[in-house]
């Protein structure tokens, strides 16, 4: 017996992960660290506030919320990881979900001429117009087909079209436009 896609709960809040890159991260860690011995050594003026701003760095983290009715989506900045700071809109104005591939690099630099690059690659659940002249990146995530069908559970959700995306689909759409 084959299982619908309605069988199966949609989740309603997606985490993107830390706000910071991992090497920002990496280094909060460290000062952390340094701050805790200074505050054990007496140094409390100084080892507090390394503490503090360490940890707003390595726990700071974002995220998306949908409604459950589909008519808002809610992106959120969680600070030191329980102030939430969001911002809400609407599914109106968006006609298509979409999975669009994705890459972040961070470069991490030294005082001697040395540099490392870290890239992450992903695939990220997208809302676009009618023209696909905007987007709305959403969720990310690290594997194609589960991306995919999630988009297509949340364009059920959201009451939009799913849309495969076709770069010479867009590119078509684009010279419509001139």
């Amino acid at each position: 017996m084959s299982q619908s896609i309605i069988d199966e709960p949609i989740s309603l809040s997606y985490s993107n992960g830390k706000l910071f890159p991992s090497n920002g991260i990496f280094t909060s860690y460290i000062l952390f660290a340094v701050g805790l011995l200074f505050s054990f050594q007496g140094a409390w003026r100084v080892g507090l506030p390394m503490m503090i701003l360490s940890s707003f760095v390595i726990l700071s983290n974002y995220g998306v919320q949908f409604d459950r009715d589909g008519t808002f989506i809610r992106e959120y900045i969680n600070y030191f990881g329980f102030i939430k700071i969001s911002k809400r809109f609407e599914t109106t104005k968006w006609t298509y979900v979409t999975v669009l591939p994705g890459k972040s690099t961070n470069t991490l630099f030294s005082r001697s001429t040395n540099y490392i690059n870290q890239t992450n690659y992903f695939y990220q659940i997208c809302l676009l117009n009618e023209r696909y002249g905007h987007k709305k990146e959403l969720i990310n995530l690290s594997s194609k087909p589960e991306t995919e069908a999630l988009a297509k559970s949340l364009a059920q959700l959201l009451q939009l079209h799913y849309f495969e995306y076709d770069p010479a689909v867009i590119r078509a759409s684009y010279r419509r436009k001139l």
